[in-house]
């Protein structure tokens, strides 16, 4: 959305079927993953969704600090108050849905954003709660990690190390020499307090291949979602919650 001009963005309007917001997090990846990892690894599947479905999906800014006060021992970790958070969520689909925007999909690339202990009384996760709100304004909304749409049997093919999305891990440091290969301090890469291990068996092939069934998981998704076959408020597979 952000390359468009006003009058492109009406005349695409009654052709747009979902928007995507991509939301992570701006914390400590270890010593060798910049702060970005978590909203880059979002934004870049959903812009490439967004390519293979357009003008039926568009992506909107991304929101790129999330919850991330566990980080905050770290230099250089930003982070929102949960309040703060669902508050900018709730926003951008109200925006969204004044324009005539009907369904919105909150892809999520940082695990502490559906983390039910930042949540004052469990009443759900910070995400979950945004969905409700915005909701309420009469849109559609759901939201999903991308690695949750990755079948489960891909973690056993080509990961050694983590089973799950982990944190720093061989998992997402792939993602990063994958997408953005001359930010990544390979040297730097291996067991570190605050990631999950395993990032010095990472690759570059790896990363495609997990990027590349994030990719298709994500058009599955959306798909469903367009045809109403997703009625809740989001999509978690069961997973040792990533860090």
């Amino acid at each position: 959305m952000e390359n468009l001009t006003r009058e492109e963005f009406a005349k695409l309007l009654e052709k747009v079927e979902v928007v995507i917001i991509p939301v992570g997090s701006h914390e400590q990846h270890g010593p060798h993953l910049p702060f970005k990892h978590d909203i880059a690894s979002a934004l870049f599947i959903a812009k490439e969704v967004a390519r293979r479905l357009y003008p039926r999906v568009l992506v909107a800014p991304p929101i790129a600090v999330g919850l991330s006060p566990h980080h905050m021992r770290w230099p250089g970790t930003l982070t929102l108050k949960t309040e703060t958070f669902v508050k900018v969520l709730v926003d951008l689909c109200e925006s969204l849905s004044k324009h005539g925007i009907k369904r919105v999909l909150i892809l999520n690339g940082h695990a502490g954003n559906y983390h039910t202990g930042f949540v004052e009384g469990a009443e759900g996760a910070p995400i979950d709660l945004a969905i409700m709100r915005a909701r309420s304004l009469g849109l559609k909304v759901t939201g999903a990690s991308y690695w949750d749409l990755i079948p489960p049997s891909i973690f056993h093919e080509i990961l050694k190390v983590d089973r799950d999305a982990g944190h720093a891990g061989e998992f997402e440091t792939s993602v990063g020499l994958y997408i953005y290969p001359g930010l990544v301090r390979f040297d730097r890469a291996g067991r570190a307090e605050g990631t999950s291990g395993g990032a010095d068996v990472a690759s570059s092939e790896k990363g495609r291949l997990i990027v590349e069934e994030a990719i298709k998981g994500t058009i599955a998704y959306i798909e469903d979602f367009i045809q109403g076959k997703i009625e809740d408020i989001h999509y978690r597979r069961p997973f040792p919650p990533p860090q």
